[in-house]
């Protein structure tokens, strides 16, 4: 599915629990052969597990996920924006991230291997699937 974009899912009232707004998910078209996912899905499943994503995997949580960096100059300095998306748990997922973080490290650093990224969504996974 791809689904129109969405921050908030409702909105309750603090002193009586009642839900004041909803956000319902709205559907905007499907894929006719879903068979075409199941590579990229891997993938994604592996670098979970096995990959470049390792500061994202947490165990006991099936989880995909994929990095990037996109670098850039800037006066003289070369700086690397971190990319990474993710879901969880893989088998029915029940939440998915995006990230960027501009500016993450500079070709200086020696200890800037790791997505920082992927460390921010584990966390957010984590808490999200306590």
């Amino acid at each position: 599915y791809r689904l129109r974009p969405r921050l908030v899912l409702e909105a309750k009232d603090i002193s009586t629990g009642r839900v004041v707004y909803e956000n319902p998910v709205e559907i905007l078209d499907t894929i006719d052969n879903p068979e075409i996912l199941d590579r990229p899905l891997e993938g994604m499943r592996r670098c979970s597990a096995f990959g470049n994503c390792n500061g994202f995997t947490t165990p006991g949580i099936s989880s995909a996920g994929k990095t990037g960096t996109a670098q850039l100059h800037s006066q003289g300095v070369a700086m690397k924006n971190h990319n990474f998306i993710a879901f969880a748990p893989f088998e029915e997922p029940e939440v998915a991230i995006a990230c960027i973080h501009p500016d993450a490290f500079t070709d200086d650093v020696t200890d800037g291997l790791v997505n920082q990224c992927a460390l921010l969504s584990k966390r957010i996974v984590e808490n999200y699937l306590k």
